[in-house]
């Protein structure tokens, strides 16, 4: 079973106006297909306040995210290596390895 790569977006609530923040990267293992992977991190990591939402926005394989991410500034890379999270729907939120992207 290959991994997956879903990529979240988050907005937050500025006093009545939303504005694009930051979003999460989760390799996510023990998915049989993406959409799987994608309603598993939408379930378990999905926000949905007044004042924040957190929803899956891109979703790749881990092999293509990882050409994608090597197009990247050296330094971007850097920050998405030390927050990226490894999860599985057998773990349910709890992350199962933190910084699996390999050195290039």
């Amino acid at each position: 079973m290959a991994d997956f790569v879903i990529i979240t977006q988050v907005l937050e609530n500025y006093g009545g106006y939303w504005k694009f923040k930051w979003g999460n990267h989760f390799v996510v293992s023990d998915c049989p297909r993406r959409q799987d992977a994608v309603a598993f991190v939408f379930e378990q990591f999905s926000k949905n306040t007044d004042y924040q939402k957190e929803f899956p926005s891109e979703v790749y394989s881990y092999d293509n995210w990882e050409k994608e991410l090597l197009k990247e500034d050296k330094d971007y890379i850097e920050l998405i290596k030390s927050n990226v999270r490894q999860v599985s729907p057998k773990t349910g939120r709890m992350v199962i390895m933190p910084n699996i992207v390999k050195e290039a």
